[in-house]
C-alpha cells in the first residue's frame, strides 16, 4: 500500500511539471499554424490586388452610414460600419477567392474556442485583423494632415514603402484576451512580453514580439458620423503613423 501510495504521488509530480510544458509546446504548435494561415491569406490579397488594378481590398462605402456585404454562394450578407472591414475581409473575399466558404477553418486561429473572440468570432468576422491603414489614404494617419472621412478609400500595393515592416494581417487572438487578463490597464507596447502572429506586406509571416511594434495613431480611427471609429490605437499595427507608407516594425 506504502509503495502503491508513493508511486501515484510521483505520478503526480512529474504530471506536474510536464502538464505545463505540453501546454506551452501546444500553443506554440496552434501559433506556428496561425502564421501559415495568415500567410495564405496574404497571399490571397496579394492576388486580389492584381486583380483590381494594384489596388487592395476595397468594399465599405466611405460615404454610407452602412454597407452590406454579401456572399452570393452562401446566399448570406453582413452590415457594416466602414473600419469594420477590418475583420470582414472574409465575407468580401469569399465569393471570388474561397469558393464562398467565409467561415473557412482558415480565418480563425487554431484552439480559439467557439463563442469567444475579440473582433471576430467563429462563423462570422475574423479576427485576423486587417488595417485600417489599408482603406484610408496615408494623409489620414497624420495629425497633421487629417481631416476626416473624406479621406477614406482605397491604397493601392506600389504606394506601400516598407512592405518587410508594414503589417497586412495581425492575429487578435489570443493576444488580446492575454492582454486583458494579464494587463489592466493596457501598459505600452514595450513592456507587453507576448508575441503575435502577423503577415506583412512582402509575404513573410512570423511570431512577432508586441514589444517591437510601433505605436500607430494614438486616437485610432478617431470619431466621425457613419464610421464604426473606435478612438484608440487597436489592433495593434492598424493605425500606422503615415498608413501604408509608414511601418510598424
Amino acid at each position: 500500500m506504502i509503495e502503491m501510495v508513493l508511486v501515484v504521488l510521483l505520478v503526480g509530480i512529474l504530471m506536474s511539471l510536464l502538464l505545463p510544458a505540453l501546454g506551452r509546446t501546444r500553443d506554440h504548435a496552434q501559433a506556428i499554424m496561425s502564421v501559415s494561415q495568415l500567410r495564405g491569406h496574404g497571399q490571397i490579397m496579394h492576388m486580389y490586388a492584381g486583380d483590381w488594378d494594384d489596388a487592395w481590398p476595397w468594399f465599405a462605402d466611405p460615404k454610407a452610414t452602412k454597407t452590406v456585404i454579401r456572399c452570393q454562394e452562401r446566399e448570406t450578407s453582413i452590415e457594416i460600419w466602414y473600419f469594420q472591414s477590418g475583420n470582414t475581409w472574409n465575407y468580401a473575399l469569399a465569393d471570388g477567392y474561397y469558393e464562398g466558404n467565409f467561415d473557412d477553418e482558415s480565418f480563425y486561429p487554431p484552439g480559439m474556442p467557439e463563442g469567444e473572440a475579440t473582433f471576430g468570432f467563429r462563423g462570422g468576422p475574423t479576427p485576423y485583423a486587417y488595417g485600417c491603414a489599408f482603406i484610408a489614404r496615408p494623409e489620414y494617419w497624420r495629425p497633421e494632415s487629417r481631416t476626416g472621412p473624406n479621406q477614406w478609400g482605397y491604397t493601392r500595393a506600389s504606394e506601400v514603402v516598407y512592405p518587410a515592416a508594414k503589417t497586412l494581417l495581425i492575429s487578435d487572438w489570443p493576444m488580446l484576451k492575454k492582454i486583458e487578463r494579464e494587463y489592466n490597464p493596457l501598459p505600452p507596447l514595450a513592456a507587453i512580453p507576448l508575441t503575435t502572429e502577423m503577415c506583412f506586406v512582402d509575404g513573410s509571416a512570423e511570431l512577432f514580439p508586441i514589444a517591437s511594434i510601433n505605436p500607430g495613431y494614438e486616437t485610432g480611427d478617431g470619431v466621425f458620423q457613419g464610421g464604426y471609429s473606435h478612438p484608440f490605437d487597436y489592433p495593434f499595427t492598424a493605425h500606422t503613423i503615415g498608413g501604408i507608407r509608414g511601418r510598424d516594425r
